[in-house]
């Protein structure tokens, strides 16, 4: 037997003209569990028959999801869903650190997904201050960067590495004085240092990651063992944020066929 995959279309992509929820935790584990949902009333329709397992497991983005999906399931929705094991893979998980490296950093070589997150931050959190944040004409443009029509490598090639040449002067200054405070509870927020899975977890990243740097998994894991799980278990693979993909995804298969195999 092998495994139904259901993947989840995230609000905000596709065919869709709201702004993408980028890296709100909540928000994109529901997304999940609606989909979850449908697929189980598609399987009934259908007559197809499962063995009631759930394996969650993302990349990047993904990686996020998949850990603030397996959290909620076991804190709110575990009446409807038992999370059988799970693999987040090279995600943000401790997402204020992260933040605060990249400021550190002064360069990203990613800049669409600092844009990505403070668009999908200002929306949400009705801040109206893309202008406070970012230097024109990257202010007035990023909002319609956002909208479905371009491809994230083209937007990516719009925007300047040097967060000195991106962001306004003041903004980088209160951000590293701890003056910006809704932004830091916000990273804090949909960070996902605080949760404490049941189930068990493999957590996958890369060595060489600059665009999510893989002391997301190392702080993960050691939080985990500090506070005593014995079911949880990392692997650190060769390669970047995009040459280690391959190597996490076959990783997270084989574990996850382990587990079945017991």
């Amino acid at each position: 037997m092998g495994y139904i995959c259901v993947a989840a279309d995230y609000l905000g992509l596709g065919d869709s003209y709201i702004v993408p929820p980028f890296l709100l935790a909540e928000n994109s584990a529901i997304t999940v569990i609606d989909m979850l949902r449908a697929s189980d009333k598609y399987f009934e329709s259908q007559g197809i028959a499962t063995d009631g397992s759930l394996y969650l497991t993302g990349y990047s983005q993904g990686g996020h999801v998949t850990l603030a999906t397996h959290r909620e399931i076991e804190q709110n929705y575990s009446d409807e869903f038992q999370v059988t094991a799970s693999a987040p893979l090279a995600g943000p998980y401790d997402l204020a650190s992260t933040i605060d490296t990249v400021m550190e950093w002064g360069t990203y070589n990613q800049p669409i997904l600092f844009t990505y997150l403070m668009n999908s931050y200002n929306h949400y959190y009705g801040w109206d201050r893309l202008n406070e944040i970012f230097q024109e004409p990257y202010a007035s443009e990023i909002p319609g960067y956002f909208d479905g029509s371009q491809a994230m490598a083209s937007i990516n090639l719009k925007l300047p590495q040097s967060l000195e040449s991106l962001l306004q002067e003041k903004f980088i200054a209160d951000y590293k004085s701890g003056a910006e405070e809704d932004l830091k509870k916000a990273l804090l927020d949909n960070s996902l240092m605080n949760f404490i899975p049941t189930a068990p977890m493999l957590l996958i990243h890369g060595d060489q990651d600059k665009t999510v740097p893989h002391f997301n998994a190392l702080n993960l894991m050691n939080y985990y063992e500090s506070s005593g799980k014995t079911n949880m278990e990392l692997m650190i693979v060769e390669g970047d944020h995009v040459s280690a993909a391959e190597a996490a995804i076959v990783g997270a298969m084989a574990w996850f066929e382990t587990l079945r195999n017991k």
